[in-house]
């Protein structure tokens, strides 16, 4: 028996048993037992990076990746999830924050399907570049 099921159907499985309340547990063992049989256990991390874009394609959630050279206060983490949200067009944010110094200030924000990169690093690598 050849099952064919696409990583775009698999991540809409998952999103509509998210969204009914589906409990996590019974949902991860479906979706593995899914990939083992459509021979794609291997695609675990693009499945999941299917998931996230559609999660934002359909306002729900935005997994924000913030890259800053220093670690964010509270009211700026607060702000920021309220701009996401208004700037994506989502309900909710989850914001993952990564310190990395050799982006020098400023900050960069990556979600499923939108990139901001505001940092001093990108602007002196535009201006050696000759991009203003």
């Amino acid at each position: 028996m050849n099952l064919s099921i696409s990583r775009r159907q698999l991540a809409d499985y998952i999103i509509e048993h998210l969204v009914k309340g589906r409990p996590r547990h019974q949902l991860s063992k479906s979706v593995a037992a899914a990939l083992i049989a459509t021979k794609n256990k291997n695609q675990t991390d693009l499945l999941m990076e299917d998931v996230a874009h559609e999660l934002e394609n359909r306002g729900l959630l935005a997994h924000a990746k913030v890259t800053t050279a220093t670690q964010l206060t509270d009211n700026l983490r607060r702000q920021l999830k309220h701009q996401l949200k208004k700037a994506v067009g989502v309900k909710n944010v989850i914001l993952e924050e990564e310190i990395d110094e050799s982006v020098i200030g400023g900050i960069r924000i990556e979600t499923a399907n939108h990139t901001w990169d505001k940092t001093i690093a990108r602007r002196l690598a535009d201006i050696k570049g000759g991009v203003r």
